[in-house]
Order: structure tokens, then C-alpha cells, then sequence
């Protein structure tokens, strides 16, 4: 690893001092520029072994071969949920709102910032289009096939 780090510092000089002077060390800078690369790559390294699990665990989902009895046994609530926050029924900026909350999992506070208005509003806003998903009886549901061409405008 100490080689290959001093060839990257002699990269990086050959780089570095071709837009600037040689500085006056040259010994010093490529020592301090390999040491710097060293420990790059030891935290580097580090954080990769960390994420080894997570890499690992997504994977064998990703090939896993159970997954239609899996999506059987819990089925993904997240498809109709959009469709319910994205209803025509709603304004679009309800919409939006409403899906950065409940799908999203944002707070009041952060959807209010993104669209400039007060948290106070924000809340009301969302409050109102689940009173309206509510009272209006939108299913909990994806959409037949007929009416998914009108619900992606």
C-alpha cells in the first residue's frame, strides 16, 4: 500500500506542479502527499468493510429466488399509498406535500421550508387532503388498467 500510495503522490506532483512551482521540499510534499494518500485509503477500506453486510444482505435479495411467495406473505403497501397522495382529486401541491410526508417520511417543518410557506400552512394543507381523501372515498387501491393513463399526467 505504501508503494502504490507514492506513485499516486508522484501522480499527484507531476499534476500539482506542472500548474504550480515545485515546492521547496519536494521530498517533504511527496512524503506528506503519500501519507495523506494512505490514510484516504485506510478510511476508505474501512467504510467499504462496514458496508460489506448491507452489500451482502441486498444482494441476496436482489437473488433471492423466494420472492414471489415473500411478496405474497407481506405485501408492498407503498404503490397504492402513492396513488392515493397523488389523486386528481387533490391540488397538485397537496399532492406533493402529502406524498413527501407520507411516503417520504419528511416532517411538516422540512415540506414547508422546500415550498416557502409556514409550517402552520404546511400542516393545514395536509390536513385538509386527508380530510378530502377521506370524504371523498378515493380507494385504497392502484388503479384499474384503464384508468392508469389518465392517472399519470
Amino acid at each position: 500500500m505504501a508503494e502504490d500510495c507514492l506513485q499516486d503522490a508522484l501522480l499527484s506532483a507531476f499534476e500539482h506542479w506542472e500548474r504550480s512551482d515545485q515546492p521547496r521540499s519536494p521530498a517533504a510534499w511527496l512524503l506528506k502527499t503519500a501519507q495523506s494518500k494512505v490514510i484516504d485509503r485506510i478510511r476508505r477500506d474501512r467504510g467499504f468493510a462496514a458496508k460489506i453486510p448491507e452489500l451482502t444482505y441486498l444482494y441476496e435479495l436482489e437473488n433471492n429466488g423466494d420472492d414471489a411467495e415473500e411478496s405474497a406473505m407481506i405485501p408492498d403497501e407503498r404503490l397504492p399509498m402513492i396513488f392515493i397522495c397523488c389523486h386528481p382529486a387533490l391540488a397538485e401541491k397537496s399532492r406533493v406535500a402529502l406524498t413527501l410526508r407520507a411516503l417520504g417520511g419528511l416532517s411538516t417543518e422540512q415540506i414547508a421550508a422546500a415550498f416557502l410557506d409556514t409550517s402552520e400552512a404546511m400542516q393545514r394543507r395536509i390536513t385538509r387532503a386527508k380530510k378530502k381523501i377521506a370524504g371523498a372515498w378515493i380507494a385504497y387501491k392502484v388503479p384499474d388498467a384503464e384508468d392508469l393513463p389518465a392517472r399519470f399526467v
